[in-house]
C-alpha cells in the first residue's frame, strides 16, 4: 500500500513538472514571436517615416520658402471688378485656368482671397470670390492690375500664415479641420454662390462687416441727368430752364461722399424774347449716405454751386431796334435793353446749397437718381463701380 502511494506521488510530480515544462515552453515561443512582431513593426514604421520624409522633401514646400518661390505660380491681369467687388474678370493666358478651379489671388507675395473659376472664355475667366485672407489688400485690387495664382489647394500657406501669427503668442494645438480649406472640398450652391455671407476674411470679418458700416459698397458713382435751374426774368419773375449735367461722387469714408457736378444749359428768349443766354454751373458737395426700404438711399448733402452766365449781345442794340419808328417803343426797348445785363448777371451765383438725394437701385449697378435741392432739381440715371 505504502508503495504503491509512493509510486503515485511520484508520477504525480512528474506530470505536474512536465505541464510546468510545457507552459513555460509555450509562453516563450508566444514572447518570441512577439519580439519580433515588434520589432518588424518598428522596423516599418521607420521605413513609412523615412518615405514620407522623403516625399514632403520632394512634393512639399520648403519651410523656409516663401510663396513667391513656388513654381506652380502663374501670373494674370484683372479685366474687371463686378459692381459687388465679388465677380472678378481675369486673363487667361497662361491657359492654366478651367471652369470649376479653385484658386488664390497672391499679390505682394500676400494671399489676398480664395476663388472659383465659373466660366472660361475667350481667353478671360470668371471667378467668383469665395473667402478673403485679407480685406485691406483686397479692397486695393483695380482693374489692369496684375495677380499671382496659386491653382489648387493652398492650405500649406494658409498654416504657415496662422504659425507666423500665433509664434508671439501662447501656443494652442490646432486640428486638421482648423488649417483645412473648407471651400476645396465641396462646391457652393448657386444661392451660396450669389451670397455675401461667405465672402470673410481669416479673422471671421466679412465683406460687409469690412465696408460695413458702407450702405453703398463700391467707391464710384458716375450719373448723367436732366435738371431744371431757376433765373428771374425781365419782370422779376421766376422761371425754370433746362439744365443738362454730369456728376461724378467718390466714397472718401464708411458713408460720406464728395461728389462734383458740372452742367450746362443755353436759355432760350432770355433776358428777352431776341436773345438767348449760355449758363454753366459747377457743384460741390458733401454727402452722407443712409440706406432706405426697397433698395433705396437717402443723401442728405451741404455744398457750394458757381453758376455762370454769358449773353454777348445784352443791353446791345439790335438791327430790329433801329427800325422801330414810334418814340415810345423806342424808349420802352431802350430801358429794356439797358436792363437785359443786369438781368442776366442776376442768373450767376456764388452760393452755399444744401439738399437731398435719393438713389433707387435698378439692377445690380444701376441706380435712378433724383436730386432736390437749392441748387438743382433733377432727375437722372447713375451707375456705380
Amino acid at each position: 500500500m505504502k508503495l504503491n502511494n509512493l509510486i503515485l506521488s511520484k508520477n504525480s510530480t512528474i506530470f505536474i513538472l512536465i505541464l510546468f515544462l510545457f507552459i513555460i515552453m509555450k509562453y516563450e515561443i508566444k514572447y518570441e514571436d512577439a519580439c519580433a512582431a515588434s520589432a518588424y513593426a518598428a522596423s516599418a514604421v521607420d521605413s513609412i517615416d523615412v518615405d514620407e520624409s522623403v516625399n514632403k522633401s520632394k512634393n512639399s514646400p520648403s519651410q523656409n520658402s516663401d510663396i513667391s518661390s513656388n513654381d506652380s505660380l502663374f501670373s494674370e491681369k484683372i479685366v474687371k471688378i463686378g459692381a459687388t467687388q465679388k465677380i472678378f474678370i481675369l486673363t487667361n493666358e497662361n491657359k492654366n485656368l478651367s471652369g470649376g478651379d479653385f484658386i488664390t489671388l497672391i499679390q505682394d507675395n500676400q494671399m489676398i482671397a480664395r476663388a472659383l473659376v465659373a466660366k472660361i472664355k475667350d481667353d478671360q475667366a470668371g471667378v467668383k470670390i469665395l473667402k478673403i485672407y485679407s480685406i485691406a489688400n483686397w479692397n486695393r485690387l483695380r482693374a489692369s492690375s496684375e495677380v499671382k495664382i496659386l491653382k489648387g489647394d493652398d492650405s500649406y500657406y494658409l498654416g504657415e500664415k496662422k504659425k507666423n501669427l500665433e509664434a508671439a503668442k501662447k501656443p494652442s494645438p490646432k486640428s486638421v479641420d482648423e488649417t483645412k480649406d473648407e471651400s476645396s472640398s465641396d462646391i457652393p450652391s448657386e444661392k451660396e454662390l450669389l451670397s455675401d455671407s461667405g465672402i470673410e476674411d481669416e479673422n471671421g470679418t466679412t465683406a460687409s462687416e469690412e465696408k460695413g458700416r458702407r450702405a453703398i459698397k463700391t467707391d464710384n458713382i458716375i450719373s448723367g441727368g436732366y435738371g431744371l435751374i431757376s433765373a428771374a426774368n425781365m419782370d422779376g419773375n421766376s422761371k425754370k430752364f433746362a439744365h443738362w449735367n454730369a456728376q461724378y461722387a467718390y466714397q472718401v469714408y464708411d458713408n460720406f461722399w464728395a461728389e462734383g457736378i458740372y452742367g450746362m444749359s443755353t436759355l432760350k428768349a432770355f433776358p428777352s424774347n431776341d436773345l438767348d443766354t449760355k449758363v454753366t454751373s459747377m457743384i460741390v458737395r458733401a454727402k452722407y449716405t443712409i440706406a432706405a426700404p426697397f433698395y433705396s438711399y437717402v443723401q442728405p448733402y451741404v455744398g457750394y454751386k458757381i453758376v455762370k452766365a454769358s449773353c454777348p449781345d445784352a443791353g446791345v442794340e439790335s438791327a430790329s431796334d433801329k427800325k422801330l419808328t414810334d418814340a415810345k417803343l423806342i424808349e420802352s426797348r431802350k430801358k429794356e435793353r439797358e436792363k437785359e445785363p443786369d438781368v442776366v448777371l442776376g442768373v450767376e451765383k456764388n452760393t452755399v446749397v444744401f439738399g437731398a438725394t435719393v438713389l433707387k437701385r435698378l439692377v445690380p449697378g444701376w441706380f435712378i437718381k433724383v436730386d432736390v435741392g437749392t441748387d438743382l432739381l433733377n432727375l437722372g440715371f447713375s451707375f456705380e463701380f
